[in-house]
């Protein structure tokens, strides 16, 4: 005999499922599946390289951005707001520049007076751009503690809002 009730209930489970994730902060998207980030490997601005994986553990915030992009001026003192909120807690930040050399970035950091905070690595060649297939600036990833791929941004967001902030810390806690 068929339970003909199951797929009902499934329905119902998935509805419930999606209304809960409707109610994301505007412009925060959630990733069904939640896939693995694919992971590369990009200089820092000593010079150093650094994966993604190498945060494996901690939620990772991942901005794609450049010193020319207004909207991504204007949403980085939220992510180091954000970052300084919970960097004791297990969290990070990889903020990937796209195409400007060291020295561009080093003078946008010590403007908005971001020497003493996050990883800032340098994608001059969009290889990662590419390989995470980013189609505009700024593009945030929120990343799990497993490198899968959580939560997407495209355009400016307000990353110290109560409420991204609180999807974060889910994600720590998780």
């Amino acid at each position: 005999m068929i339970n003909r009730t199951l797929p009902l209930l499934v329905l119902a489970a998935l509805f419930a499922f999606s209304m809960a994730k409707s109610d994301l902060p505007k412009g925060l998207t959630y990733v069904y599946e939640t896939p693995p980030l694919k992971d590369f490997e990009l200089p820092t601005m000593t010079g150093d390289s650094m994966k993604l994986s190498d945060h494996k553990g901690k939620v990772v915030l991942v901005n794609f951005w450049a010193t020319w992009c207004p909207p991504c001026r204007e949403e980085m003192p939220g992510i180091h707001n954000v970052w300084m909120q919970l960097k004791d807690k297990g969290f990070e930040v990889l903020a990937v520049n796209l195409g400007e050399d060291a020295e561009d970035v080093d003078r946008f950091i010590f403007e908005y007076g971001l020497e003493d905070s996050f990883h800032f690595l340098l994608d001059s060649e969009s290889e990662a751009m590419k390989l995470l297939e980013v189609k505009g600036l700024p593009t945030t990833f929120i990343v799990d503690k497993e490198g899968n791929k959580y939560y997407e941004a495209l355009g400016p967001r307000q990353f110290d809002s109560e409420e991204i902030v609180s999807l974060i810390e889910e994600l720590i806690n998780k």
